[in-house]
């Protein structure tokens, strides 16, 4: 029993081999492309319509060769639907078996790797076929002749080179209606292989065409025929990237666009423009009672001279020293010695706190150190908060909201959406411009900007109005020479506020002392530095220690509020961009493949 054991398993194990192996195939996966074609025959008729549009009709009859077992549903066909770059309007107007009897087919799109678009037919049910099955397909297309400066071309390729099937023969006949066989050039040329094979293969002339037949053609090969035209026997067919989506379109688009900018320009002028005050500028000689002088810089747009103008105004009002130490480096050069908190105005106090405390006290030492992040950011902080200080002074206010804002934004979002669909469109059609790589740019930025007008500016009031123009009266004072500076000082304006004995010179120094901060913000400093050195001579004192660096007109730029460490996050982004056809002749780059038409398939 025991030595019967071993033989009774190793008999079993035989059989349970040879049962496995002889496994009917249908047990086994099925590659549905695992099949051949006995044949592909196609028939074109090329004609021209009454405008010259060149049309063709063609019926394919393909005849497969299915397994016995349960594989294959039928097949897939894909017909390329452009033909340099010009879509070729493909219809299907039947799908039928040798006998006539309509086979059924559901119709799609898709768009292989470099662009080019398909219409794939998806022949058959859910039934499966077997053995040789035929299906014989008419379709009609347009625009199917290709334009050289010389000369037209038909030039087709016959199955194409996606199939991944043998034929067992590819062939075609070429009808040509009467007055297109009349514009031939007398040229024709075949090709076959795989793709960008020069092999030759034979064209012959028929009673109103030409004929090719090639066999056997494996998996991938094609067979692509060429017969040439008199330039000018068809219409030009126009290519994709000169339809209206990249020729027009972008047009209408800029169009838009600068309408959308002369309803903001309408808007600013006439419906939210700032209050027209006096509408004269009068040279003056103090700013605004109110204003600070950093709030004042941003009130001007001049934010960033703010700062050094402040520390200026520290110096000459008497509240602090402002001291350069050269011995030390150059991020370390400046320090700032509080010696009479008492002088400062309610406004540079509460610069002054925001720097060195809550508690600065006179004999407090403030070390300008660009490196110290910690100051930095309150310098930054303080910067904010006196421009925020011009709306809440109401010396600005936000115009109110109307129709023409919905009117603006909405023309910002159609530039936009029609914009970037034009430029997805463009990705999936291929399409390379010279115009478009302008202008899509040109219309995405300005969309954006305009999207960012749409909403109401910021006016000046009446109040805000006054302090513009005292301002810039103020600049109109800077800029003076020094005879018409002293008659302002005379003049009936000037004893409104407060009086300066032009004949005291030292009186005249204290002015332009405390003018010298609103040079900075009118970025003049250097130029009345030098009125301040010529009138120090005069009096032989300088009454305010400064920095010589302010007379050279170097302070500013050197403890700008940018020019100290801060906590800051930044972002970085990225973009991205946006395939000509050869002539079918061998003296032009003719190749099997290079042709309309074609395509491929497989089964399903």
């Amino acid at each position: 029993m025991r030595a019967l054991l071993p033989r009774v398993l190793a008999a079993a194990l035989v059989a349970a081999t040879l049962l496995v192996a002889g496994a009917p195939a249908s047990a086994r996966p099925a590659d549905v492309n695992d099949f051949e074609f006995e044949s592909m025959h196609v028939d074109y008729t090329l004609s021209r319509d009454a405008d010259g549009t060149a049309r063709l009709r063609v019926v394919e009859t393909i005849v497969a060769l299915f397994p016995a077992f349960d594989q294959n549903r039928g097949i897939l066909r894909d017909i390329p639907s452009e033909y340099n770059r010009v879509p070729i309007d493909v219809r299907v107007e039947s799908v039928t078996d040798e006998t006539g009897a309509p086979v059924p087919y559901e119709r799609s799109t898709w768009t292989d790797y470099d662009g080019t678009d398909f219409v794939q037919l998806a022949l058959g049910t859910d039934d499966y076929v077997h053995g040789r099955t035929t299906y014989v397909i008419e379709w009609t297309a347009r625009d199917v002749v290709a334009t050289f400066d010389d000369h037209q071309e038909f030039y087709w390729d016959v199955n194409g080179t996606g199939w991944r099937q043998r034929f067992g023969s590819v062939s075609a006949e070429l009808h040509l209606a009467d007055d297109v066989r009349a514009a031939l050039d007398g040229r024709t040329a075949c090709y076959f292989g795989y793709a960008g094979s020069t092999d030759r293969c034979d064209l012959r002339p028929t009673g109103d065409g030409f004929a090719v037949e090639v066999s056997p053609v494996n998996a991938s090969q094609n067979v692509s025929i060429v017969v040439g035209f008199e330039a000018g026997a068809f219409a030009r067919g126009i290519p994709i990237d000169e339809t209206w989506p990249f020729t027009v379109l972008p047009w209408v688009l800029l169009g838009i666009l600068v309408a959308g900018f002369a309803l903001v320009i309408y808007g600013r002028t006439q419906l939210w423009r700032h209050d027209p005050g006096r509408g004269v500028i009068i040279a003056e000689y103090e700013g605004p009672d109110e204003l600070g002088i950093m709030a004042s810089a941003a009130f001007l747009g001049r934010k960033q001279a703010g700062f050094p103008a402040q520390l200026v105004r520290f110096a000459v009002e008497g509240v602090a020293d402002l001291v350069e130490d050269p011995e030390q480096p150059e991020d370390r050069r400046y320090r700032l010695d509080i010696k009479d908190v008492s002088a400062a105005t309610p406004d540079d106090l509460s610069v002054l706190r925001s720097l060195a405390g809550d508690k600065a006290k006179d004999g407090q030492m403030l070390l300008l150190d660009k490196k110290n992040r910690k100051l930095g950011d309150k310098i930054a902080s303080v910067t904010a908060n006196r421009a925020a200080l011009v709306a809440t002074r109401k010396y600005t206010e936000r115009a109110p909201k109307g129709r023409l804002n919905s009117a603006i934004r909405w023309v910002a979002l159609a530039v936009l959406v029609g914009t970037i669909g034009m430029f997805f469109y463009g990705i999936v059609q291929d399409v390379e411009s010279l115009l478009l790589g302008i202008l899509i740019p040109v219309l995405i930025v300005g969309g954006i900007l305009l999207l960012g007008y749409s909403g109401t500016p910021v006016r000046r009031t009446a109040k805000g109005q006054e302090a513009w123009e005292k301002l810039h009266g103020l600049r109109e004072y800077l800029q003076l020479a020094e005879a018409d500076r002293l008659r302002v000082l005379q003049s009936p304006e000037g004893a409104v506020r407060k009086r300066i004995d032009p004949n005291d010179r030292a009186e005249v120094v204290k002015l332009y002392e405390r003018l010298l901060p609103w040079a900075i913000v009118w970025g003049v400093e250097k130029e009345w530095a030098k009125v301040l050195e010529a009138n120090y001579a005069q009096t032989q004192a300088q009454t305010t220690p400064l920095p010589s660096s302010v007379f050279a007109g170097a302070f500013a730029s050197s403890v700008a509020t940018t020019s100290f460490a801060q906590t800051v996050t930044t972002s970085s982004s990225s973009g991205s961009g946006f395939s000509s056809s050869s002539s079918g002749f061998s003296g032009g780059g003719g190749f099997s493949g290079g042709g309309g038409g074609g395509g491929g398939g497989g089964g399903r």
